[in-house]
């Protein structure tokens, strides 16, 4: 390894000649994969820094901006000076998902939290749930009981409500999401704990990927409950885009019940309650 960054990292001088680091061309094609997956620029810094993997001479310490140079830098594609690390596939998806996440997708926000309209119910009295915008009020996004009977009333944001929904999707998969007659797993594999861990790291994030959190499930789904028929076909659904949260709720979700704390509860078509941390 050179004692300074000459060249980019994932290249080192051989004869005179530029070739491929392949430990660090391991790293990079590590960076690209887990950025793709979903990972944020802080999450992959982070996880470098705590495997103490190497930048430089006795350098350890990864941050977003070396992260991002990487995923940014054009040379790993190749050419006359640099040998490949990248597809062009993988380096192309990379740059599409830095610009989605760029994005402030507010109608994105409104399409999801319209998907919820119908499977919110009042924890009071048990009639549905309408939301209603206020914008003078500090909390704009407001959900209030159809009863006219009841007063259950809560203040919450989209945001907040539909990471209530995404957490509580993800203990729907693991918890309840397989025919009655097949027994729970007792034991996770390196496979269902590497998934639970990306889902967990995926919900953790400010702006959840809804697609990406969906796509995780339905692999934790897959691995677990071998012999369920319909989730291959589910899973190439939501990678092709074709399946939304609004059809994962229709297959497996009877209601949404919210409380006047704040607190949401899942209720599964198989009359399983899911509640936040139970």
């Amino acid at each position: 390894m050179l004692k300074n960054r000459y060249i980019p990292y994932g290249y080192t001088m051989e004869n005179g000649d530029i070739v491929i680091e392949q430990s660090e061309a391991k790293i990079i094609r590590y960076i690209f994969e887990t950025y793709i997956a979903g990972a944020t620029l802080k999450d992959i810094a982070d996880r470098l820094t705590a495997q103490q993997v190497v930048y430089s001479e006795k350098k350890t310490e990864w941050n977003k901006a070396r992260v991002m140079r990487i995923l940014d830098n054009v040379k790993y594609l190749g050419d006359d000076t640099f040998p490949q690390i990248i597809d062009e596939g993988l380096f192309a998806e990379a740059a599409r998902q830095k610009t989605a996440r760029q994005r402030t997708t507010p109608a994105d926000t409104e399409q999801e939290i319209h998907v919820l309209k119908g499977y919110i119910v009042c924890g009071k009295c048990g009639c549905v749930m309408k939301r209603r915008v206020e914008r003078k009020c500090k909390y704009k996004e407001r959900w209030y009981c159809s009863n006219p009977d009841c007063d259950n009333n809560v203040h919450i944001r989209d945001t907040v409500i539909l990471k209530k929904v995404q957490t509580l999707t993800m203990r729907m998969v693991e918890d309840d999401y397989t025919p009655e007659e097949r027994k729970m797993p007792t034991t996770d594999t390196s496979d269902t704990l590497k998934i639970k861990s990306e889902l967990e790291d995926e919900l953790d994030r400010p702006n959840v990927n809804a697609q990406r959190a969906l796509e995780l499930c339905i692999e934790l789904v897959q691995i677990q409950y071998e012999g369920i028929q319909s989730i291959p076909g589910i899973r190439a659904n939501v990678r092709e885009g074709k399946e939304n949260l609004s059809q994962l709720l229709e297959r497996t979700v009877d209601k949404i019940i919210l409380y006047e704390d704040g607190a949401a509860e899942l209720v599964t078509k198989s009359n399983i309650k899911i509640k936040e941390g139970g």
